[in-house]
């Protein structure tokens, strides 16, 4: 499959973060651009595409960057069968945490890096910026656990390792932007992502994920 194959549903928190997105980058045969005003949870918004779109869906945020021929790559590797994505630096540094290999360290990767440039391959999960699935693998979004704008992705690939469904980061030049404060764990950012956090870690309990 190719980008042809593709429905990419683009989601942005207004017109500046959409602006972020640059079209002359993406060639899906149909692109979704969806401005959030609402604050609609991601994964419900993704969900109801997921009856209408080509045979690959792809979900991402406006600040993710797709380099020449990765959509392609993407449509490629999800119609192979797999979920595939980008990761992006991960907040929360513990052992158990979603969004990065086994045994990666915090150096591993960071936000603005092209990551499958670097390390393509399997991965525990990827990161909730972008995500591509075959419409009929059945997967679908947790849009009661997950309802804003952390960890429905990681969730999905954990649905889909449950599956016998691959999760990989496929060799793609695709980067995602944005830049949160890391270093600030008092900041409105992360303290949502620990509450979604402890969602997953509540819904996930007990069950081993990874790539091996």
């Amino acid at each position: 499959m190719t980008s042809r194959d593709l429905t990419l549903v683009v989601v942005g928190s207004d017109e500046q973060n959409m602006r972020r997105f640059d079209l002359s980058h993406c060639g899906a045969a149909e692109t979704i651009l969806v401005i959030n005003y609402q604050q609609l949870p991601l994964s419900m918004i993704a969900n109801s595409w997921l009856s209408l779109s080509r045979p690959v869906l792809g979900l991402c945020h406006a600040d993710v960057f797709f380099g020449p021929g990765a959509l392609d790559a993407m449509a490629q590797c999800a119609g192979e069968g797999n979920v595939c994505g980008v990761v992006g630096m991960n907040p929360d540094l513990k052992e158990d945490s979603p969004g990065r290999n086994p045994g990666a360290t915090k150096e591993t990767q960071r936000w603005g890096e092209v990551w499958a440039d670097k390390n393509p391959g399997p991965v525990s999960t990827l990161d909730s910026a972008a995500v591509f699935f075959r419409r009929d693998s059945e997967l679908r979004f947790d849009s009661v656990n997950f309802d804003g704008m952390h960890l429905h992705v990681e969730d999905l690939c954990l649905q889909a390792q449950q599956r016998g469904i691959p999760v990989v980061v496929p060799a793609a030049n695709a980067t995602h932007y944005s830049n949160p404060n890391l270093n600030n764990w008092e900041d409105w950012w992360h303290k949502d992502y620990r509450r979604y956090y402890e969602r997953f870690r509540t819904k996930w309990a007990g069950v081993r994920y990874g790539t091996t």
